[in-house]
């Protein structure tokens, strides 16, 4: 089992409002939530549908969004990747990696990986500045998380990419 000597706890809730019932559960000492992924309702705005983008955006613990079509029989995971963004919430999700890559005897490979939308390209030359900044600063962010991860025994892999480049 993925989680040796864990409790499963089932429950069937009925509510009117879906996403409040599941944050109000989430609410009650939960430190993850996991959701599978839905399939995109095509709504502007929607990611995936109007209950799971309000679990999402208004979730009181840590948020896993779970997509693919299995899940591997050897979790955890060997290779985690860890998208960021320089934001407060892609460091908690960099935290959570560097904690599931913590637990266990095997070495497991996380890459930080930032992108820089290369959007200078429509804008004059002059610009470059601006991307050569957002670069800086995506390398900063990387920086910060490797010295993170070090600091906790974990190995990490860098990686700032310009869109243009990816």
């Amino acid at each position: 089992p993925a989680f040796p000597g864990g409790e499963v706890v089932t429950k069937v809730l009925i509510d009117e409002d879906p996403a409040r019932a599941v944050l109000e559960e989430a609410g009650r000492g939960h430190q993850l939530l996991l959701l599978g992924a839905t399939e995109s309702s095509g709504k502007p705005g929607v990611v995936f549908s109007p209950v799971m983008d309000a679990v999402v955006k208004a979730s009181p613990c840590a948020t896993l969004i779970v997509a693919g079509t299995h899940l591997d029989a050897h979790f955890p995971p060997k290779r985690i990747l860890v998208a960021t963004s320089g934001s407060a919430t892609s460091r908690h999700a960099a935290e959570l990696a560097f904690r599931l890559a913590g637990r266990g005897d095997e070495a497991l490979e996380v890459t930080a990986l930032h992108v820089v939308e290369r959007v200078d390209a429509y804008l004059p030359s002059s610009d470059d500045e601006i991307h050569l900044r957002q670069m800086a600063a995506a390398d900063q962010d990387v920086a910060n998380l490797r010295a993170l991860a070090e600091s906790l025994g974990i190995l990490v892999d860098t990686l700032v990419r310009s869109s243009a480049s990816v």
